[in-house]
């Protein structure tokens, strides 16, 4: 992709809540605006009011998605009410957010098959090349089916993907917990794009292993309590309660 109109994408998924102009990428990319929205167009197949109003509307269907209220959701993106977002997004895919959420759960299917699959994945995030791959996905223990697709990366890292409304309620809820200075196996590390995830087809997610040196999996709740309060458990249920009181306040 051209530089410049990379950097565009990053420019816009970074102030998506800011009122972003063409002219004012323009001037970023030190561009006339008309060869500015030529090159974009040409590059996106799509123009640059188009690309920063789907993108708007992805971004707060996703935080509606995972529990937010959704008219401070839709105001924080520019949209003066939710009927304003409910148009926008209706014309922009066809149907209405609840549908193509409805649609998009069912037809989201686990797509990786290989291990040329994950490596291609891996590219997006700042990690040393060429570490072990190990498949450590997590199955629902009454249907047989896989439930988490999880792959550890190293001695370090894990790669996550599940439903899209679940992912970025975890990521909320990982941030809150980082907040009250609470450890989470959910935490994601940045992707070289300054991303909480990957986002595509499907959501995917990079994060640190919790724990100390021999621990060589993900943790459960009452290891980490274990571990962070020294087995106070009801300490790190009443910080933990804390941190998602306040994400159902905003």
């Amino acid at each position: 992709m051209n530089i410049v109109i990379n950097s565009s994408l990053d420019y816009i998924e970074q102030n998506l809540k800011t009122d972003i102009t063409a002219d004012e990428l323009a001037i970023i990319a030190n561009y006339s605006v008309s060869h500015f929205c030529r090159l974009f167009a040409q590059t996106m197949d799509t123009t640059v009011a188009s690309y920063i109003v789907k993108r708007r509307l992805d971004h707060a269907l996703d935080e509606i998605a995972s529990g937010r209220k959704a008219i401070g959701v839709v105001l924080e993106y520019g949209f003066y009410t939710y009927a304003g977002f409910y148009k926008a997004f209706v014309k922009m895919y066809g149907y209405s957010p609840k549908k193509y959420l409805s649609i998009h759960k069912k037809s989201e299917v686990l797509i990786v098959q290989s291990e040329k699959d994950i490596r291609t994945i891996l590219e997006n995030w700042n990690i040393p090349d060429g570490l072990k791959i190990e498949d450590v996905s997590t199955r629902n223990w009454k249907t047989g089916e896989i439930d988490w697709q999880m792959w550890k990366i190293g001695d370090e890292y894990y790669l996550k993907t599940k439903e899209r409304s679940v992912m970025v309620r975890n990521i909320k809820v990982a941030k809150a917990l980082q907040n009250e200075g609470l450890a989470s196996e959910f935490l994601p590390i940045p992707t070289i794009k300054g991303s909480d995830y990957l986002d595509g087809k499907q959501l995917f997610i990079l994060t640190k292993r919790v724990g100390e040196p021999h621990i060589t999996r993900p943790l459960s709740t009452e290891e980490l309590a274990s571990m962070v309060f020294n087995q106070d458990r009801d300490k790190y249920a009443y910080k933990c309660g804390q941190a998602i009181a306040k994400i159902h306040r905003e």
